[in-house]
């Protein structure tokens, strides 16, 4: 049987929030998101490079600014299961606060 697109979204955000929660306790699930938060800023390490050298965005240094972007937007990460999970708050509100916050970083920093 074929499993429809929104099923393996479905799967792939039980598996995340699974990982997510294990990583302080389990050293397997640590080390695979320890690796995706990596890999994530690798890859906007190099976004952001490519960006310079095409005269995009100006920024000093890609690498710092993807690692601050990485955790920053780890700390989202964490405080949007909170409220969505935790006290079954809004997530619009949630949501347009963090996106306040993402913003006035790119504005700021790059």
């Amino acid at each position: 049987e074929k499993m429809h697109h929104t099923e393996k979204k479905t799967d792939l955000a039980k598996l995340s929030r699974i990982i997510a929660m294990e990583q302080f306790k389990n050293k397997t699930a640590a080390k695979i998101a320890f690796e995706a938060r990596k890999r994530n800023q690798r890859f906007m390490e190099q976004l952001f490079t490519l960006m310079s050298r095409k005269e995009l965005i100006q920024i000093k240094d890609p690498h710092l600014s993807a690692q601050a972007l990485g955790y920053m937007l780890a700390g989202v990460s964490q405080d949007y299961y909170y409220y969505n999970h935790c006290k079954d708050a809004d997530t619009a509100v949630i949501m347009e606060k963090q996106k306040s916050m993402v913003t006035w970083f790119f504005n700021t920093f790059i």
